[in-house]
């Protein structure tokens, strides 16, 4: 078409078929202005190659047709009235037309584009529009090809909806419709559910172009699209989110920035200020389909009550971002918790080098604020713009603290992170500060570490107060403290404790004296910077012990408990013993240390401290470390002499200080097993007036400095004799093996008389009797012995024996006697001795502790029986036995040390059962070898001509009639005249053939026992009077149970710990938990068989023959028993149920065996016992062999209590037998109806007797199976 002024010429070609003609006829046609367009006016019947319509929607999409039949596919033109009634607004004119297309408004061209494109978009805007009713044409002219025109014109924020039958966007929509917007935002929304937007659209595989124009002031916009499936959304033409694919109802939001002027191209001339082209495009793929788009300014994003989230692909927080939660964001965004590990927050954010920004607003009360952050790696933190935390580097998730003062109301919260590589994680959160942390009463006693006293405070920069205010005795008291920051304390509102500056873990302590009894105010004010926090606060009485407790082996960092321990006996020593536990539940209970801190009251002086320990253990006395011996180590003690000088815990206490007030410190370790410490000081003049030897060892040969300790008042192993044998080693583990020395003092009763002491040393030694030498030999000496006399008066004498060690072997000894006419006594001869005389003195020589103790009478039934001195055999046991305290006495019952050889003295000496065993045999060997002329043994009557062949200890004899003296001094009336006693003539047998191997008592296999009462009395070997213990043993400690032995101590395990305990504090349990149920039949409703003339019934009497039977076995075993039934009542309702629940309680109580006891009944005549067991068949009860053994073993042992007829144990099918998984019997006491059973049965006396039958049946069948019972039997 050519324009030619007022006149257009016009070529055309006619098509008919596949066949085309040009035309060169041309027509001269005048323009007929229509509005502002000049229309062509046709001639001939142009008329029939237009289409028009007036009003209705211009969407068509004629493709390769034309719009009617009349019509030709080609060159045919459209004409659209689309007049309308409009509103005030903004309007955007909207085309999409193939080929040429013109849209008219009120007269005015908005869109002119008369020239042939495919599917060209075209675009107007119209503002200001006011309300009324417009002229609107669109003109169309379709070339060849496709034809499609859709012409609309749309209020700004609507949305204008092109479909397509396809995926991607291709071709021509197939239909188009205008969407209002939706809510204050605007938005567009469109779900159409499992259904398609329009009739011409299929229900999936489409998509979708939403077009709309916005007002938008240049800045920050949050757009948000929650579609399913895809979304691409464009603005001013950018391509700004892009998620083409399936998603289900999946939101994408994104922070950009709009720049004004951007959208010029779109619209041409007709472009303004602000404004936007919006475009977005949606694809379904199958199922719901629904598109949800907005867009809105960030300035009122940020304003959310809940989190908004921004990432940037940068560390500066630059450029567009992928957006997270908001007010508008179907997911809500209420924590900062995120761990992102190696991965990012978003597919579209890098893994590292990243950043972040979280906004909200929130509704504060007036208050402090803990604003918590930690990230990996930087986090910034705002509130209402201004910086409260800054921490903007690197980190490996470190925790950033910080309080705020807020005012009440709305207040702006920013949170910005960056990632820089490795870990990414980010945790936020605010709370109201809850104030300084405060307690009333308790114990302060608290290691927070890294942490804070409750959740809502912060780990630094916390305070708390303390009220300890209580009631106190009257007396002295020190106040110690161990805090990291700082602390105060005031008592009685006077500041005592005032370090209120910044030090990790510092001990700060004071002391408070003559405080009177009654109510007191003490306070304590904490204060934590940063770093660790913790806060220890007592006030302590003088004496008592307050311990620290430290989760290591070596009392570092800080405690994490603990107490203040009572001070113990008169020495008011430290005393706590864990056993195999912890001392607190906070402390582990083993590989752990403590530290027990007291203050005391010490004169200038000489002072014995004792420490026993196992493990380990230091003291340090006003700081001054003067004991050491830290390792580990069984329950040892350690004990030294000191000097302590007044004034030396100054440094602790202060201008508190005063007057003999010393801090003393024990440290103790405890490595694995039994846990115990025990500490003492006590002047060094209590300690010496000791009954039994002192022992100060020195680590030089002069006797100068401070002493190790050995034996005195209250100690661990008391030194009843010098008698020490070094060989290479020393006395002690502090002590040198070489040049040393020592000193031995005590103070003992002598009976008047010429005493001998007798002294064996290598090297040098003194004697001194009260300060008056006897023995002086201070010289080298291979084990040399030096005697000496002295004449001592009746009563208590002080004894001082020195001793010192040059280099190699090192041993001492020393005996002392009184030379006595018992020497010369025939010994056949009777002792006007009592057994009272002999027991007195045993006791006072031991202060009670000798076995022998109560032995008196069977020394003179001895003398009377075999005839040999009382005096003498009991002078001889205890010399050769210790007072019946030596191993091979204790142990073997071997008073005179028979057989002890030298190869192997414990091995190879004789085992007797009993001391009086002992004392007989001995007495009878004497007087048949010893005292009778014709055994190569005899040289005399006398103890001096026994010495000869008896011992090599030129001095036995004077020491025997020693202590014949000492227990009964001689007096010759009592010998002058008297008859020799007559020789029992049974044979003795030889020494030689004597057992000497102690018979102890097996326990069965797995034979379990539990601790009665806590104990330390465990030990290494059933021996009480040795270093041998190993700890102490809480009540309730189950033990596996090995074997007994003589004296009634019991071999156990622990774990892989293997000990002796005393019997009488083990439960042993035979059966391992299991319980021998006893089932007494009938019961109830279910008298079962009736006595005669409506007397006894069976249930009657079977239940209290049951009851008597657990009764002998808790008074006489620790076997378990257990009722089916305790009073005249019947286990279910029925006779069926009753036998069934009676099998379930045996089963659900751990049974070993059932017994189940009856009468029997029948016409009168019948009489006897049988017992029943199932004999297996082919199911039912396993335990055939077992029930038939303990079947017999009750049935023989009934019928001989009972005196009845045995009718013999025989095969019972009972349900109670026949259904249960253990041994089970069912035993037939006698026959009920019977008269002369009858009256048996009706007897307390035999029913006695038929419990103790059963009792005693039941111990037979364990015998049996392997357990020892002999203990157990009546």
């Amino acid at each position: 078409m050519q324009d030619y002024g007022r006149l257009i010429k016009f070529e055309f070609i006619l098509e008919k078929g596949d066949k085309k003609k040009k035309v060169n006829k041309k027509w001269y046609a005048p323009i007929i202005a229509v509005g502002f367009f000049l229309t062509p006016f046709i001639a001939h019947a142009a008329s029939n190659d237009t289409f028009t319509q007036n009003d209705g929607d211009v969407h068509y999409n004629w493709g390769y047709q034309s719009p009617r039949s009349d019509i030709s596919a080609d060159h045919f033109t459209g004409i659209f009235n689309q007049s309308k009634q409009l509103s005030a607004g903004d309007y955007f004119v909207h085309t999409l037309a193939d080929d040429r297309i013109k849209v008219s408004f009120n007269g005015t061209p908005v869109i002119d584009r008369w020239y042939d494109a495919g599917g060209q978009i075209d675009r107007a805007l119209i503002t200001n529009v006011k309300a009324g009713t417009y002229k609107l044409q669109t003109n169309f002219y379709e070339n060849t090809g496709q034809a499609a025109v859709f012409s609309d014109i749309v209020p700004f924020d609507h949305w204008l909806a092109y479909y397509y039958p396809n995926k991607n966007l291709e071709g021509y929509p197939v239909d188009a419709k205008v969407i209002p917007p939706t809510g204050t935002e605007k938005k567009l929304f469109q779900n159409n559910g499992i259904g398609s937007p329009t009739p011409k659209v299929p229900a999936d595989n489409f998509s979708a172009r939403y077009t709309t124009v916005k007002r938008l002031p240049a800045g920050d916009y949050i757009i948000r699209g929650k579609v399913d499936d895809g979304i691409r959304v464009f603005i001013d033409g950018q391509l700004v989110l892009d998620r083409w694919g399936s998603g289900w109802l999946q939101e994408d939001a994104r922070k950009i920035h709009i720049n004004d002027g951007t959208a010029a191209w779109a619209f041409g001339k007709t472009n303004q200020t602000d404004t936007h082209l919006v475009e977005v495009q949606y694809l379904e793929e199958g199922g719901n389909s629904q598109v949800d788009f907005q867009i809105e300014p960030y300035s009122e994003a940020t304003k959310s009550t809940s989190w908004l989230g921004e990432f940037y692909n940068n560390k500066e927080l630059k450029g567009d971002a992928v957006v997270i939660g908001g007010a508008n964001s179907s997911e809500k965004l209420n924590t900062i918790n995120f761990n992102w590990e190696d991965n990012s927050p978003h597919k579209a954010i890098s893994n590292d080098n990243f950043s972040a920004r979280f906004t909200k607003v929130d509704k504060f009360e007036q208050g402090e604020y803990l604003f918590t952050a930690k990230a990996d790696d930087g986090v910034r933190v705002y509130v209402d713009n201004k910086v409260v935390i800054d921490s903007w580097n690197a980190s490996n998730g470190e925790t950033r603290k910080v309080k705020v003062p807020l005012s009440a109301g709305e207040h702006k919260i920013t949170v910005e992170y960056m990632e820089q590589s490795g870990k990414a994680n980010l945790q936020f959160d605010y709370k109201k500060s809850p104030g300084p942390f405060s307690q009333t009463g308790g114990d302060v006693h608290y290691n927070w570490g890294y942490g804070s006293p409750t959740p809502d405070q912060t780990e630094d920069d916390f305070t708390a107060t303390f009220d300890q205010s209580r009631q106190l005795a009257a007396g002295d008291y020190f106040i110690h403290t161990l805090a990291d920051d700082r602390v105060k304390v005031s008592f009685d509102g006077k500041q005592v404790i005032d370090r209120w500056y910044d030090v990790p873990g510092q001990i700060d302590r004071t002391i408070v004296t003559n405080v009177p009894q009654g109510d007191h105010k003490i306070r304590t004010d904490f204060y934590e910077n940063s770093g660790q926090a913790a806060i220890f606060s007592d006030i302590v009485p003088f004496d008592s012990w307050l311990a620290y407790y430290y989760p290591n082996t070596n009392l570092a960092g800080y405690p994490v408990d603990a107490k203040v321990l009572a001070p113990q006996g008169d020495t008011k020593q430290l005393a706590e013993n864990n056993g195999i536990g912890a001392p607190t539940s906070k402390v582990p209970a083993d590989n752990f240390s403590a530290r027990y801190t007291t203050v005391k009251r010490l004169s200038a002086g000489d002072y014995v401290i004792r420490g026993r320990a196992d493990d380990g253990i230091r003291v340090f006395i006003d700081g001054k470390l003067v004991l050491d011996r830290w390792g580990p180590s069984g329950f040892t003690e350690y004990a030294k002499k000191i000097h302590i000088s007044d004034g030396t815990a100054a440094w602790a206490f202060g201008k508190a200080n005063q007057p003999d007030t010393h801090l003393v410190e024990v440290q103790y370790l405890e490595q694995t097993g039994q846990s115990r410490v025990e500490f003492s000081i006590e002047p060094y003049s209590t300690v010496q007036n000791s009954s039994t030897w002192l022992g100060e060892i020195y680590n030089n040969t002069n006797l100068q400095g401070d002493p190790i300790i050995l034996g005195g008042n209250n100690a661990l192993q008391k030194i009843e004799k010098i008698d020490f044998n070094w060989q290479n080693g020393s006395p002690s583990p502090f002590i040198s093996n070489d040049n040393f020395s020592a000193r031995f003092t005590k103070t003992e009763y002598f009976e008047g008389g010429d005493y001998t002491f007798s002294a064996k040393a290598d090297d040098g030694v003194r004697v001194y009797v009260d300060d008056q030498p006897v023995i002086n030999s201070w010289e080298a000496s291979n084990n040399g012995t030096r005697t000496g006399k002295i004449s001592l008066t009746k009563g208590n004498h002080k004894l001082r024996v020195e001793y010192f060690e040059g280099s190699g072997l090192a041993n001492l000894s020393l005996d002392y006697y009184i030379g006595q006419p018992y020497e010369t006594l025939d010994l056949r001869k009777p002792s006007k001795v009592t057994a009272q005389e002999i027991d007195n003195y045993m006791s006072r020589r031991t202060n009670g502790t000798s076995p022998l103790i109560g032995y008196g009478q069977a020394f003179i039934d001895a003398q009377n029986k075999y005839g040999v001195n009382a005096l003498f055999l009991a002078s001889h046991a205890i010399l050769e036995s210790g007072y019946g305290k030596s191993l091979i006495a204790y142990r073997k019952h071997n008073l005179f040390g028979l057989r002890a050889e030298d190869s192997d003295p414990f091995g190879l000496a004789s085992y007797f059962n009993t001391f009086n065993d002992s004392i007989n045999y001995n007495a009878s060997y004497v007087r048949a070898y010893y005292l009778e002329p014709g055994d190569w043994r005899y040289k005399g009557v006398t103890v001096k001509d026994i010495n000869a062949n008896y011992s090599t200890d030129t001095a036995w004899a004077t020491k025997i009639a020693n202590l014949m003296e000492e227990i009964h001094p001689y007096n010759r009336s009592e010998y002058d005249g008297v008859n020799i006693l007559p020789k029992n003539n049974e044979p003795v047998m030889d020494s030689h053939q004597l057992p000497k191997d102690i018979p102890f008592t097996n326990y069965a296999a797995n034979t379990k026992g539990q601790i009665t009462k806590t104990t330390d009395e465990f030990r290494t070997e059933p021996y009480p009077y040795g270093n041998n213990k190993k700890g102490t043993l809480q009540q309730g400690t189950t033990v596996d149970v090995l074997r007994k032995d003589p004296n009634n101590w019991i071999e156990v395990r622990i774990g892989d710990q293997t000990g002796w305990v005393q019997a009488t504090d083990l439960q042993v349990d035979p059966l391992n938990g299991k319980a021998i149920i006893i089932d007494p039949g009938h019961g109830g409703v279910d008298d079962g068989h009736a006595g005669i003339n409506d007397g006894i019934t069976e249930d009657a009497v079977v239940l209290d023959v049951s009851l008597r039977v657990r009764d002998l076995f808790n008074q006489k075993s620790p076997f378990k028993v257990l009722l089916t039934r305790e009073t005249d009542s019947r286990p279910g309702n029925t006779a069926s149920e009753s036998l069934q629940k009676r099998v379930e309680f045996a089963q659900q109580n751990n049974g070993d065996i059932f017994v189940s006891i009856h009468a029997n009944g029948f016409d009168g005549t019948a009489h006897g016992t049988e017992t029943y067991y199932w004999q297996s068949r082919t199911a039912g009860n396993p335990n055939t062999e077992e029930s038939r053994v303990l079947a017999e073993k009750v049935q023989g042992r009934l019928v001989n209590a009972m005196e009845t007829t045995d009718r013999g144990v025989k095969d019972g099918d009972f349900y109670v037998v026949r259904e249960n998984t253990m041994p089970a019997i069912l035993t037939e006491l006698a026959f009920i109806d019977n008269p002369q059973e009858n009256e048996k049965l009706g007897s307390e006396y035999w029913r006695q007797r038929a419990a103790e039958a059963i009792y005693s049946g039941i111990l037979d069948y364990y015998e049996w199976k392997g357990i020892n019972v002999s203990s157990y039997r009546l």
